[in-house]
Formats: structure tokens, sequence, C-alpha cells
């Protein structure tokens, strides 16, 4: 303990943590990491077990251990702005400086108000091409009903099944 009040914790002659007047400090090795580690209800199971992963890159992971191994659920990615989401450390969402991506073919799903249906939009193709396939929910099951092709068009998913507008909201023209 320092005469001003502050404490340093040291591990293997390195400081590795301190008090201050507003919080504490970690500091990783030099060219290390610094983790912090928070257990809930004495870290007796995997899923109590979480941490702050600060990498020399300028990167802060939030990360659990709910399968037995460190997963990352979210990730700051520093001087960039961004963040990228993770499901089971697999990248799912992330913003970048002109939107939000969704990774990895994933599913934009659109919640109704009461959060009991959705619809979704999502790319159908492979590396390197681009189809927009449209979802919707009919209250027992989901189906694709429009797609946007990388060519720019526009088919139904099932042959003879949708119309493009109504008795009383009709399109003007199609050229």
């Amino acid at each position: 303990a320092n005469a001003n009040g502050a404490v340093d914790l040291y591990y293997d002659n390195v400081k590795s943590f301190s008090t201050m007047s507003n919080g504490i400090q970690i500091e990783g090795t030099e060219g290390a990491a610094g983790i912090l580690q928070l257990y809930a209800d004495e870290g007796d199971d995997n899923g109590d077990k979480w941490r702050f992963v600060a990498e020399t890159n300028g990167i802060l992971n939030l990360q659990d251990y709910g399968s037995g191994s460190r997963y990352n659920n979210i990730r700051f990615t520093g001087h960039t702005g961004g963040v990228i989401l993770f499901q089971d450390n697999d990248a799912k969402f992330q913003t970048q400086s002109d939107g939000v991506r969704v990774e990895d073919g994933g599913k934009l799903y659109l919640q109704n108000d009461s959060e009991n249906a959705a619809s979704y939009i999502y790319n159908a193709e492979s590396s390197g091409e681009s189809n927009f396939i449209f979802n919707t929910y009919d209250g027992s099951s989901s189906a694709d009903r429009w797609e946007i092709t990388k060519d720019g068009h526009f088919i139904p998913q099932a042959n003879d099944s949708y119309d493009i507008g109504a008795s009383s909201y009709r399109v003007r023209n199609i050229y």
C-alpha cells in the first residue's frame, strides 16, 4: 500500500493491479493483453464466468465461459469505433463506417409489435454473389416470398401465388 491510499499488486514482480481514487487499473505484462475476470455465484459453474480482454491492438472483448471454452460475445474495435456481436464465438453483426453488416449469410429479423412473429431478409448466395430473399411468417409457418437476384430480377418464390398490389392499392405503371 502507498501512503496516499493506493494499493498496487504484483504478479511475478510485475505490477498488474492498482487502486485509484476513482476505481482500479489492470495492466497486462509488456506485449500481453490485460484481463479482468468476473465470476458470479462463486464461479462454481461455467456460466458464472466472464472476462474483459484488452488486446494490445486496441480491441476490447467481452467473453463468456458458458460452454467450457472462452467465447467472444462483444468485440469493441478500438479507435475505429466498431462493435462486433458474436453468437457461439462466430461474428454475426457488426458496425462499420457506412452502416451495419450481418455476417455469414445471416438473416436480418424484423419482429412485429407483439414480438411473436418475425419476417426476415437474407442473402441466399455463396461467396462473391448476392441475391436477396424476403421471408414472411403467416402465423403458423414462414416462407420465402420474393427474391431480388444479383442480375436485378424480381422473382416470386412460388409459381402463381403472389400478387403485386391489392384491389385498393394497385401499381400504376410497370415498365
